[in-house]
């Protein structure tokens, strides 16, 4: 698009001033080296760069996924293989997925909202299939706080925090599996580190760790799931095994080490 045509846009209100000032700052083009990513598309077309993901390498497909979510806020990816959307999903939690067109995305969200009420008269193995339910739903996170009632009556509160287009069917959860009758609704803002997830190898093996940026550089935090993995596999203690993966992932990585409070080796690191 040229200068005219974006200032004409402008001028009929197509754009805001906001928009433009954006489109002339930037680049046309991103070169990443494996890929060229179109940054003026959406400001020429109305539409946005679209991933063809089919045989992308995973390191590759996060990085392109993670700079035109960046830029935008919203992402589509096309041919994408279960794999991959689980990969995507692991760092960006919101990604939905079609198995049947096989396209990937993120949509652009109106905030995020926290749900929340009082519940005093359901068991532990109750709310725990709540918790369940409401993350296999789509929940970014769910958790109880133990607080008191009217009348001094012991109960929990219930948090829930998701998006606005998944609100009805979290909310027909918490109505159909407690005893609530009200839930309060409030809309928040919220501010993440840019991250990815990686598999790197270690001498325990292959682990997934998350990748967290900073202004003063990189954090590493190896995922759960792949932590015990490694210990079943090798028999070892669990904070063993997560100083190893942490401390070998950072090497491979180029962060400093980490410095470890005292000699317990049950102390979690400090990340430099």
């Amino acid at each position: 698009m040229e200068t005219q045509e974006i200032l004409k846009k402008v001028k009929t209100g197509e754009i805001s001033v906001e928009e433009a000032e954006f489109f002339f700052r930037r680049q046309p083009f991103e070169e990443m080296g494996y890929a060229k990513l179109d940054m003026h598309r959406k400001m020429r077309s109305g539409f946005a760069e679209v991933i063809f993901c089919s045989g992308k390498a995973d390191a590759h497909l996060l990085n392109i996924f993670g700079k035109l979510y960046e830029e935008d806020g919203e992402v589509m990816g096309t041919r994408a293989t279960s794999h991959q959307y689980e990969m995507i999903k692991a760092a960006y939690p919101e990604v939905v997925y079609d198995e049947i067109s096989r396209i990937i995305k993120i949509e652009k969200q109106d905030g995020i909202y926290k749900l929340e009420t009082n519940i005093d008269d359901c068991g532990g193995e109750i709310l725990g299939f709540v918790m369940e339910r409401l993350f296999e739903a789509g929940a970014r996170d769910v958790h109880y706080m133990p607080v008191y009632m009217k009348k001094n009556r012991p109960a929990y509160l219930l948090n829930v925090i998701c998006t606005k287009a998944d609100i009805e069917t979290l909310e027909q959860i918490i109505f159909e599996e407690t005893t609530t009758i009200g839930i309060r609704r409030i809309q928040m803002e919220s501010t993440g580190l840019k991250r990815s997830v990686r598999k790197i190898k270690t001498s325990l093996g292959e682990a997934q760790v998350k990748v967290c940026e900073l202004e003063s550089g990189k954090r590493i935090y190896p995922e759960y799931a792949s932590v015990v993995e490694l210990c079943e596999k090798h028999q070892i203690a669990y904070q063993d095994a997560y100083h190893i993966i942490k401390k070998e992932c950072e090497a491979a990585e180029g962060i400093r080490g980490s410095k470890i409070v005292g000699l317990n080796r049950f102390e979690l690191p400090l990340s430099s």
